[in-house]
């Protein structure tokens, strides 16, 4: 941590309840860094159905790591509240949608293409951008 930054400084994780990103919070936690919230993105299947790997999401399912009954939970016992973001815009919404601009102008979308996913733009990085947006400048993100 740079000791010269303000108290009032918002520190925040990215978390997708991944290795990668619960790693960052949990060694955070360890080490005494300052962590504020954990910041997760749900993309949803359609209004009601996550589109998240089912064995993570699950709520009464049979698996004991669920996002909802388990993870979650336990970050805001750590005292890490967790901040929820979902898009307007869902799976079933975009692959049912039309494309409106560009060479392929008025087809259908169907699946998506590696490398060219608009489920992962407009899930996920819009909703991400548009909270970002509302923090201040000198808000400090963990990215694990």
């Amino acid at each position: 941590m740079i000791s010269k930054e303000k108290k009032n400084t918002l520190h925040i994780a990215s978390c997708s309840f991944g290795k990668d990103s619960l790693a960052t919070i949990l060694l955070a936690l360890e080490h005494g860094e300052p962590l504020d919230e954990a910041v997760y993105c749900e993309v949803m299947f359609d209004k009601r159905t996550s589109g998240e790997v089912p064995e993570f999401h699950a709520k009464g399912g049979a698996q004991a790591s669920s996002i909802y009954e388990t993870a979650l939970p336990r970050l805001e016992r750590l005292g890490i509240p967790v901040r929820v973001l979902r898009s307007d815009k869902t799976y079933l919404n975009l692959f049912a949608g039309t494309v409106t601009r560009g060479p392929k102008k008025g087809l259908r979308r169907g699946f998506p293409l590696c490398g060219h996913c608009y489920v992962q733009r407009d899930c996920k990085l819009r909703p991400i951008r548009r909270y970002n947006r509302t923090l201040t400048p000198d808000t400090v993100q963990y990215v694990g």
